[in-house]
């Protein structure tokens, strides 16, 4: 995937059967990829066995992006009375549509405020509505709990939740608490690092996964591996990121010692639970 001429995104594959998914580390461009907002250049990008912006043609699939420019003097109502009509659906069955998705998203009260004097949140919940009212079973969503007061973060991740009750959604994030309503209802998490997967599975297997580490290593990555395979630590990855575990016996100071021994440079080292906060 190229974004302003330059490739982003060069030799990824992952596939997940998981109906209800948060995907971690993720650049903007696969998910704008995926949105069908940029286009691929090599490779396929499949939803349901579709690609994914024959999907979003179809009405199989709806995009919320993360904060995109809204019309001031449009209200919650008629930003997702716009996404219904322009997936088709006529001026009735789109009141419908958008009548539930306003009161999933507990948009009710405010339905008809202008959106400039509207909260960071029912901006954001406008947003999701938006995705909601024409009716597609699976939605990509970029998270949009993210950077929203502590005290108001937990309930929003429970009215989204709550929302897309019944219908397949993969949600792009930095990071969710484990134990909050989006890790909880997940039944896959995928930590994506550059251009490989990291680490893949339900989320409270990841989180368990304390001693795992992705790494970004530049020089005799070769002999780093056969350096740690010779100690006993499992090393999975490809080219310069590679994911370990190191079990009990051994530290991060052991791995960098590792590392300088064999001739390589570790760049860059973080756990795959600090996608928990």
């Amino acid at each position: 995937m190229d974004a302003a001429g330059a490739p982003v995104i060069d030799g990824l594959s992952l596939a997940t059967t998981g109906d209800k998914v948060l995907v971690f580390g993720a650049s903007r461009a696969l998910f704008e990829c995926a949105a069908g907002q940029l286009p691929r250049q090599r490779g396929k990008l499949l939803v349901d066995g579709r690609l994914a912006a024959e999907a979003l043609r179809a009405g199989a699939l709806a995009a919320a992006r993360l904060d995109p420019p809204l019309p001031p003097d449009f209200t919650p109502r008629s930003y997702a009375t716009w996404r219904a009509r322009l997936s088709g659906h006529d001026p009735i069955g789109a009141k419908a549509r958008v009548d539930l998705a306003l009161s999933a998203l507990l948009l009710t009260a405010v339905a008809d405020a202008p959106l400039a004097r509207a909260t960071l949140t029912a901006r954001r919940a406008t947003v999701v509505a938006g995705a909601l009212a024409p009716g597609a079973p699976a939605l990509l969503l970029e998270d949009p709990t993210r950077g929203l007061p502590d005290d108001g973060t937990r309930s929003f991740a429970g009215v989204l939740v709550a929302a897309l009750e019944g219908r397949r959604w993969a949600l792009f994030a930095p990071r969710t608490p484990l134990d909050g309503p989006l890790a909880t209802r997940a039944d896959e998490a995928l930590v994506l690092g550059g251009d490989s997967v990291s680490a893949q599975g339900r989320p409270a297997a990841l989180a368990a996964r304390s001693r795992s580490f992705a790494l970004v290593v530049h020089g005799a990555v070769g002999a780093l591996r056969t350096a740690l395979e010779g100690r006993g630590i499992a090393a999975t990855g490809e080219a310069s990121r590679l994911t370990v575990d190191l079990g009990e016996e051994q530290g991060t100071q052991d791995l960098f010692a590792l590392a300088l021994s064999s001739g390589a440079v570790i760049v860059e080292l973080s756990p795959l639970t600090s996608v928990f906060a």
